[in-house]
């Protein structure tokens, strides 16, 4: 339990008979995937839940009364607006400020934030790790014929029995995805023509491709046929795209990308794991088939091999995206969104943030590196997809909106925080000097190999790295004041908008703030509307 306490020591005398019923008022109704991964995350579950069943006996600790009639009410108040990360993490009552009920709770309020005692001063934030969202949802928007991210055929094709078979590539895996497909009849809705901006006039000029109109030839096959895609190459590819190729890693990011990978294969060799190393492998096998997962949400992906479907490539028009190469059809596109977001990513986008969430209430040091790699690589892939919106906005959408799709990089960014938040509640202690390694046996680092506090303290020393908070440094010394950071040529019409101060783009933005010191929310992108 945390050390925090208030003027009156109210703080540990608040872990009372309702703190039971509050936290289950927060949690989720939907806990664990009902899917087979989901499965392997209730064995897991499980297994932690006798362990605390086990300390909680040993504790002696007596039955908690139940809830009277008010204190349901509040209960149920809490269930909607969540208890903040503060009391949760304690098992506390939130008790909610009555003249203002979404700011900042009681406990929040009149804990003392100059007691010795005090560990944690953080802000009162209702969010939990589970509500962080991490990949766009809602659909490409390329049809009409279903909703969202609905799994459907489409069925009015010109000839069933004409079916071919086609190669297309995202320019990441050395094994394109290989799927059968047939020629439809496309209806009001359906678009069929590939869209790109570029900069003439005042305004630009929008250009038009016309691409062939082929569908999947069946969703479900091809669903669980991509689904094993994404788990037999995800470790090869995070290899390729992140951890420095296949030459040794090049800076402190491919350095911790290509820790995940060979931690992961080591536990893979071994005959025999302990609880708590088959916990770690199945989160980090869950965490990388969900970054291959999230890499397929973003980039333009073309066809390879000799059936082209009729279409040639484009070497006329050097402004075209995919200039020299064959873009994949629309429809297929819609469908692979659909496929990859039903099959893989809310799967697995649920069983890591649930597992997340776990692991850091119940602090446990020997998983103290395993919370900062997967926010690590949480972080660093939200920059990443901003930069893909981005890049795709000027390709699209000209120069008045920063990103495509607005609310969607929105709710990423206030995820971003939500991650932040949990992150310096869950690590509270000062870091220690780099060349001080014996004191990380006294806190929470010493569940740590040497490897990988080494690996921390070079992330944390980075120069990448101290070059970002080195912002915040200043922005906190000069009154707000943030320097204009380089636009990001990626081609099309730059951005002109207001939001040009924050660099949320960049690789380390991110990533960065989880060694900022006193550490607050920063400023996220607001959405823009198109006037």
């Amino acid at each position: 339990m945390d050390a925090d306490s208030n003027a009156d020591a109210d703080a540990d005398a608040d872990v009372d008979a309702d703190a039971e019923a509050d936290a289950d008022a927060d949690a989720d109704p939907d806990v664990h995937d009902a899917s087979p991964a989901g499965a392997v995350q209730q064995e897991s579950s499980s297994a932690t839940a006798e362990e605390d069943a086990a300390s909680s006996a040993a504790s002696n600790k007596p039955r908690r009364s139940p809830l009277n009639p008010d204190q349901r009410k509040q209960a149920a108040e809490t269930r909607k607006i969540k208890a903040c990360t503060r009391c949760r993490m304690q098992k506390m009552r939130c008790d909610p400020d009555p003249d203002d009920p979404m700011g900042a709770c009681i406990g929040c309020q009149t804990f003392s934030r100059t007691s010795k005692k005090t560990i944690h001063r953080m802000p009162c934030y209702r969010g939990k790790v589970t509500d962080a969202v991490l990949f766009r949802s809602g659909g490409l928007e390329l049809t009409k014929r279903w909703k969202g991210t609905e799994m459907r055929d489409v069925t009015d094709r010109i000839n069933p029995k004409d079916i071919r078979t086609i190669k297309f590539t995202l320019g990441i895996c050395e094994e394109p995805i290989t799927v059968e497909v047939v020629a439809f009849q496309p209806q009001s809705g359906d678009v069929t023509a590939r869209y790109w901006m570029v900069p003439d006039g005042e305004l630009g000029v929008r250009k038009k491709k016309d691409l062939a109109h082929y569908c999947l030839f069946s969703i479900q096959k091809t669903a669980d046929y991509f689904e094993e895609y994404i788990k037999k190459h995800a470790v090869n590819v995070m290899k390729l795209e992140r951890a420095g190729g296949k030459g040794d890693p090049r800076d402190i990011l491919e350095r911790t990308y290509d820790y995940i990978i060979k931690r992961y294969q080591d536990l893979s060799a071994r005959f025999e794991l302990t609880g708590n190393e088959e916990k770690e492998f199945k989160f980090l096998g869950h965490m990388i088939i969900l970054w291959f997962a999230m890499r397929h949400s973003t980039g333009s992906s073309w066809l390879l091999g000799q059936e082209l479907l009729g279409m040639k490539p484009e070497t006329r028009d050097d402004t075209y995206p995919l200039f020299g190469k064959v873009s994949v059809p629309r429809m297929i596109l819609a469908q692979f969104d659909s496929i990859n977001h039903t099959r893989l990513l809310s799967k697995y986008g649920k069983l890591v943030l649930n597992e997340l969430e776990s692991i850091m209430s119940r602090n446990q040091p020997q998983h103290f590196f395993l919370v900062y790699a997967c926010m690590f690589m949480l972080l660093r892939e939200a920059s990443w997809i901003s930069e893909d919106r981005y890049r795709h906005a000027r390709n699209n959408l000209g120069q008045s909106l920063r990103y495509s799709i607005p609310a969607f990089v929105e709710s990423l960014h206030e995820s971003c925080n939500n991650l932040l938040q949990h992150w310096h509640y869950f690590n509270c202690k000062a870091w220690p000097h780099p060349s001080e390694k014996d004191e990380r046996y006294k806190g929470p680092l010493a569940g740590m190999s040497s490897t990988e506090f080494d690996l921390l303290m070079q992330a944390r020393t980075d120069r990448a790295v101290q070059g970002q908070l080195d912002v915040w440094r200043r922005y906190k010394a000069d009154n707000g004041h943030v320097t204009k950071p380089a636009p990001n040529d990626v081609g099309g019409r730059p951005y002109e908008g207001r939001q040009v101060f924050y660099d949320w783009d960049h690789p380390f933005y991110w990533v960065s703030q989880l060694f900022e010191e006193e550490w607050h929310p920063h400023a996220t992108y607001q959405r823009e509307y198109i006037e």
